[in-house]
């Protein structure tokens, strides 16, 4: 697996420092609006994607929870 430029990897890392997780997991939903009010000050019609890369969920079900934290930090932003 090529991990970026001439890195390559036979197998991920069992024992990892760090893991990819879907948002939510690492940081909750208060951490997402802060992190939305600041792109808001920097351009106010600034996109955000998800990449989803947690291996322990699939690749709609992944989405769906990080979709749904960025749904309501984003409800949380619009409404303060």
């Amino acid at each position: 697996m090529n991990l970026g430029g001439d890195e390559w990897a036979n197998e991920w890392p069992k024992d990892s420092s760090w893991d990819f997780v879907a948002l939510g997991k690492g940081h909750d939903t208060a951490y997402w609006t802060e992190f939305i009010r600041a792109l808001h000050e920097v351009d106010p019609d600034m996109c955000l994607n998800i990449e989803h890369e947690d291996t322990e969920l699939g690749r709609i079900e992944g989405l769906e929870v990080a979709a749904k934290v960025l749904t309501d930090a984003w409800a949380a932003f619009k409404g303060e």
